[in-house]
């Protein structure tokens, strides 16, 4: 398995305890009915119709759900459509355990709700990813590393190349490594001089 990626210190998030009030809307009935459901299909299709049509007021019934989806083919699309409709951004620990996962599936779906939060945190989560050995989750990660500019990517690996932990600092070298850019050429030099690399 992949080494764990370094502790990012947590903010609170607010807790939900027990179910949202029902909806009275019909549709967000049926909806909050399929995400109950039995079958994991009518799940997906439910978290997909409440995404597709970004329908924030199913935020709480997503939330809720989070918490005891066990199926990975439905936390594949729960975690990103949570991400997808946290307007406040306050569901980004939510995933953090996920991105631990023995599940290639959950893992993905994990990196994909992270990658919609603006938060430097997740560099630190993602960056050891992107040398998985799951090609799904390698893949992931890369994607949503890439969507930064490389000016800023470089700046976030040397960040943490030079301040990280000695695991954290040999991902970031496999990682920088693979890029092969003429911008990485100092910070490798920089990291290949630390004795803790």
């Amino acid at each position: 398995p992949p080494t764990a990626a370094a502790p990012v210190a947590e903010t609170a998030t607010p807790a939900q305890e027990g179910p949202p009030p029902p909806p009275t809307d019909e549709r967000m009935k049926k909806l909050v009915n399929l995400l109950q459901h039995q079958s994991p299909e009518y799940r997906v299709k439910a978290v997909q119709a409440v995404t597709q049509v970004k329908l924030a007021e199913a935020l709480p019934h997503l939330a809720y759900a989070l918490k005891s989806e066990q199926s990975s083919m439905v936390l594949e699309h729960l975690l990103p459509a949570l991400a997808t409709l946290d307007a406040e951004k306050t569901h980004f620990n939510d995933y953090l355990s996920y991105l631990r996962s023995s599940d290639p599936v959950i893992k993905v779906g994990a990196i994909k709700a992270l990658d919609l939060y603006d938060d430097d945190r997740k560099y630190r989560l993602l960056i050891p990813l992107a040398s998985d050995r799951d090609s799904s989750v390698k893949g992931a990660a890369i994607a949503a590393l890439g969507r930064l500019s490389r000016e800023r990517l470089v700046a976030e690996l040397t960040t943490l190349g030079t301040v990280g932990n000695h695991t954290m600092k040999e991902q970031v070298l496999t990682f920088l490594g693979d890029l092969k850019w003429d911008e990485i050429a100092a910070v490798l030099m920089q990291m290949c001089a630390d004795p803790d690399v």
